[in-house]
């Protein structure tokens, strides 16, 4: 299970753990490029954070 914005694998592990299936495993993963305000994201923005911008840049495309 993936942590949202600003969120880290271990905030998401408890709810993780409570929703579980009997029998599946459980991977909760950590976002690697840090967030300007908290926890982690899972792609970099480039200058300030505007989540209403259009196009990406070149280096933002990679990371998706």
């Amino acid at each position: 299970m993936m942590h949202g914005m600003t969120g880290t694998a271990e905030m998401m592990r408890p709810f993780a753990e409570k929703i579980l299936p009997e029998g599946w495993d459980l991977l909760v993963p950590q976002a690697e490029f840090p967030h300007p305000k908290r926890g982690f994201t899972w792609w970099r923005y480039e200058g300030g954070d505007n989540p209403g911008r259009r196009i990406l840049s070149a280096k933002e495309l990679s990371d998706v």
